[in-house]
């Protein structure tokens, strides 16, 4: 073959190389029979027949999250959800209603799908018996504990609760000396929000810590502060009013300062100063009298009076009048009684003075009682004892 033509006859054979492998790979195959009889089996090309692959469910995935915060925050809130295309009556609702617990931050979350659920927040039970918390409203002014949620994606919510704190009330004096709530009568607080709080007795009272209000960032708690208006001991007020404040989330036992004070009684006679008299009447702002003995002579200390002004008198021999006393802080009295003796010493003194006026610059007075005094003194010259022989 000529050098010349050589490369005309590869180039053709190039050409025609693959025409005779693909023939050459139908020859070979065996014949499919597409026609298919009961009892028969025939072979299957790959991927004949079959679906393509499953894309995996997002949504059974990645559940939607529904997160409830409560505020203030509190720890073991439960929470109930339930689909609410089941009725709530049916065997179905009690298995299908899920719960989840609110943690140590306040807050609780559960995985669910999309849908319609019915949410409700359960009674709480808290672990310390002087706090307790009642449902008041959600974020987005629904104030009922059971409500309809839709979930399309992700949802976050909040539920606000109302906390009440047993408060128990408790009293020293200036010198912070317990004292017995026996002579009190009431005591009335005031909140920060205007509500009024009266203890009649020394038993504990649940007062609300703090109101939930919706603010433009969501529900936030404001604490509440109570001041005391007033303490009522013997008809008198012995607190100064609004001085002393307690927040009941901070304690739930207070110590309230009481202006009490006390008094150094002494009675003495008005003239020669001995001692006298038993005890003393003593009468309370509120008008009621109590009587109590000297404890020893002529002196009386009475503890734990409550400011005011009062009225004393001393119980004795003699004339004692009623005086007032005004207790401000503690004092020593000294009481003056009028003795019989006192009585008499001044009448004789008042009828030697009356008499020495009456005689002093009137000498011929007194030439009345001289023939008497004169016969007075012989009849006691001529008076001798009879003598017996």
């Amino acid at each position: 073959m000529n050098n010349s033509l050589r490369p005309l006859v590869f180039a053709a054979l190039l050409a025609a190389l693959p025409a005779a492998l693909a023939s050459a790979v139908h020859a070979q195959a065996p014949a499919i029979n597409t026609a298919l009889t009961v009892g028969e089996s025939r072979p299957v090309a790959p991927g004949e027949g079959l679906a393509p692959p499953s894309v995996p469910d997002q949504q059974a995935v990645n559940p939607a999250v529904l997160e409830v915060q409560t505020m203030p925050p509190l720890p073991g809130v439960r929470f109930s959800i339930a689909p609410t295309d089941v009725a709530t009556s049916s065997p179905e609702a009690a298995s299908s209603a899920r719960s989840f617990v609110s943690g140590d931050d306040g807050i609780g979350r559960i995985g669910i799908e999309q849908g319609i659920y019915q949410l409700e927040v359960l009674p709480w039970e808290g672990s310390e018996a002087t706090i307790r918390a009642e449902f008041s409203r959600w974020s987005d002014d629904v104030f009922s504990p059971s409500r309809e949620v839709k979930v399309k994606s992700d949802v976050q919510l909040q539920a606000g609760f109302e906390v009440s704190y047993l408060v128990s009330l408790r009293f020293v004096d200036l010198a912070e000396r317990p004292l017995d709530w026996e002579d009190a009568t009431s005591v009335t607080l005031t909140s920060s929000m205007g509500g009024h709080e009266t203890f009649v007795n020394s038993e504990p009272k649940w007062l609300k810590g703090g109101r939930v209000v919706r603010r433009f960032a969501g529900l936030e708690e404001t604490k509440l502060l109570y001041s005391v208006d007033g303490v009522t001991v013997g008809g008198s007020n012995v607190v100064n009013s609004k001085q002393q404040r307690f927040y009941p989330s901070e304690s739930q036992e207070w110590d309230i300062r009481l202006s009490l004070y006390s008094a150094r009684f002494t009675a003495r006679d008005a003239l020669f100063r001995f001692p006298i008299g038993s005890g003393i009447r003593l009468q309370y702002p509120d008008g009621h009298s109590e009587r109590f003995g000297f404890e020893s002579a002529g002196e009386l200390t009475l503890e734990s009076l409550p400011r005011g002004t009062y009225r004393v008198k001393v119980d004795g021999p003699g004339m004692s009048f009623s005086r007032p006393v005004t207790l401000s802080r503690d004092q020593e009295l000294e009481l003056e009684v009028i003795s019989y003796l006192d009585v008499a010493v001044v009448f004789f003194l008042l009828a030697s003075l009356g008499l020495g006026l009456l005689f002093i610059g009137r000498p011929h007075l007194l030439s009345i009682f001289r023939p008497r005094l004169g016969l007075l003194r012989f009849n006691r010259r001529s008076v001798r004892p009879e003598e017996h022989p």
